[in-house]
């Protein structure tokens, strides 16, 4: 990832377990969120460029994360098939499903809530 502040490429590499299958900037490009083979949500602040939080919450590889609109909420899906909203302000999990089919694993442009 490039960044415009220090003009130098920033990777994750070796500060997530496993692969990173896909990342998403939230709405103000302040945050980064990014999905792991292990399974877990990081959640990146890029003017430190530092990770700030981990999420865990999926059995198998995550493979897509997007921020809602206002970028208060993260929502990821996985391999296992569940996705699941989390607070990224609180910190929280907010709620999960088990999609069927075609929709599995596929997160999109999620923004009702999840329960």
């Amino acid at each position: 990832i490039l960044s415009l502040r220090s003009g130098r490429i920033v990777t994750l590499d070796g500060r997530v377990p496993g692969r990173v299958r896909a990342v998403a900037f939230s709405p103000d490009r302040q945050v980064l969120a990014s999905a792991s083979d292990d399974g877990t949500i990081g959640v990146w602040d890029l003017a430190t460029e530092t990770l700030r939080e981990t999420y865990r919450g999926h059995s198998a590889a995550a493979l897509g994360v997007v921020f809602g609109r206002d970028g208060s909420t993260l929502y990821s899906g996985a391999a296992d098939g569940t996705e699941i909203a989390w607070d990224v302000g609180g910190r929280r999990r907010l709620g999960d499903r088990r999609p069927r089919g075609a929709e599995r694993g596929h997160v999109g442009n999620r923004t009702e809530r999840l329960t």
